[in-house]
């Protein structure tokens, strides 16, 4: 698996288009959650140059998480802005948050907090693990805050097009 994380094939493109492609194939999952999905990009946003395809996984890996994570009938919001190194992308969850014991091992491989597994919430422990090897892999960031039963806010930035 990291091997394959490993070979990238960047290209330039546009984050808040990939979210709304990204997006699309949620609308079933959002609508049966009766949930909804905000997204909030900024104008003029520079394009990020980084492997589209694994960008797409971590994206789908971060939506599937809020929603799979959150409460029924949540709201779900999603920021896509300039910052200092590049473009940060952020979704925020209002769901079950992360215990402060756990969010060290957060993107660890096979990782899974105590209050997920007690509830019997499906995963292997695998999708933030790959979430963060995409994103450091492109030479990019990734983190999180986190309360415990308030939700999650994860992020990632990547670097523009030069």
């Amino acid at each position: 698996m990291e091997d394959r994380v490993a070979e990238l094939s960047p290209e330039c493109f546009s984050l808040a288009e990939l979210t709304n492609f990204v997006l699309q194939g949620y609308q079933a999952k959002v609508k049966q959650s009766e949930s909804a999905i905000s997204v909030e990009a900024e104008s003029a946003l520079p394009e990020v140059c980084a492997d589209k395809k694994k960008i797409q996984m971590v994206l789908e890996h971060l939506v599937d998480n809020a929603l799979k994570y959150g409460k029924s009938r949540q709201r779900v919001e999603i920021k896509i802005k300039s910052d200092r190194v590049g473009v940060r992308w952020s979704i925020a969850d209002q769901g079950v948050g992360i215990p402060a014991k756990d969010r060290k091992n957060i993107f660890g491989k096979f990782f899974r907090a105590r209050n997920v597994v007690s509830r019997q919430i499906d995963g292997i422990g695998l999708g933030l693990y790959i979430v963060r090897l995409v994103v450091e892999k492109s030479k990019g960031r990734v983190g999180f805050e986190s309360q415990e039963g308030a939700g999650s806010t994860f992020w990632f930035s990547l670097p523009t097009a030069k």
